[in-house]
């Protein structure tokens, strides 16, 4: 086996299949816990829940616990030599120091992508795995099991959906919006508006707390309308 600082083609292809049916397992994880809240009309304990840095993005013991913990498990057996940074985990440090040692492959995860859709059982979320090398990313698995749709890349051997149709679907993609095109404007209608997000993200809200907006994994996110 090569370097923990060099991974081969070989090699490669070994992570790659692990990282893929790892998402794959975590994605399950998280169908699980949410299918035992099928048929309650989707609710939650006070004790299912936990707050972050804010009170519109919830944690749910799913996300905080099992999901993390077997990823990073699942991670430290098979490549005891390779670093780890899991979101949850990350924020609970006394420092928020982020370092990223270039040397050392290093897996960045966030078990649960869209906490406040699952906590809602909106299916839009998903679960986020990359394992960087060299301060470049090599391998992505993005998975949101409600929908069934699995995202992967690797270098040099493209990006795939479900694991049989090449990405981009569109080879000739629309160029992006002109440098003088209209910025932050915001329209309303009813209960609804549209403009722009706190990180300058355009968005739609309802008074349902629906948000979709223009960043993030799968593009639609549903929470608490704050302000």
């Amino acid at each position: 086996m090569s370097s923990p600082s060099k991974i081969n083609e070989e090699e490669l292809d070994e992570i790659y299949a692990f990282a893929i049916q790892l998402g794959k397992d975590a994605g399950k994880l998280l169908m699980d816990a949410a299918r035992s809240r099928f048929g309650s009309g989707g609710s939650m304990t006070s004790q299912e829940i936990t707050e972050k840095d804010n009170s519109v993005d919830i944690v749910t013991k799913a996300d905080e616990g099992k999901v993390e913990e077997f990823i990073k498990v699942s991670i430290t057996q098979r490549y005891p030599h390779h670093a780890f940074i899991g979101e949850e985990t990350y924020s609970k440090l006394p420092t928020r120091t982020y370092l990223i040692d270039p040397s050392i492959p290093t897996w960045c995860v966030d078990p649960l992508d869209g906490t406040v859709n699952y906590t809602h059982l909106f299916p839009m979320f998903c679960v986020s795995i990359a394992l960087v090398l060299g301060g470049e990313p090599i391998i992505g698995v993005i998975y949101a099991p409600f929908l069934n749709q699995l995202f992967t890349a690797c270098r040099g051997r493209g990006a795939w959906l479900n694991e049989t149709l090449q990405l981009p679907l569109v080879r000739n993609p629309i160029p992006p919006m002109p440098s003088n095109a209209p910025q932050g404007r915001a329209f309303h209608n009813g209960d609804r508006k549209r403009g722009s997000g706190e990180n300058g993200s355009g968005g739609l809200e309802t008074g349902e707390g629906i948000k979709l907006h223009a960043t993030g994994g799968l593009n639609l996110e549903v929470g608490e309308e704050v302000g």
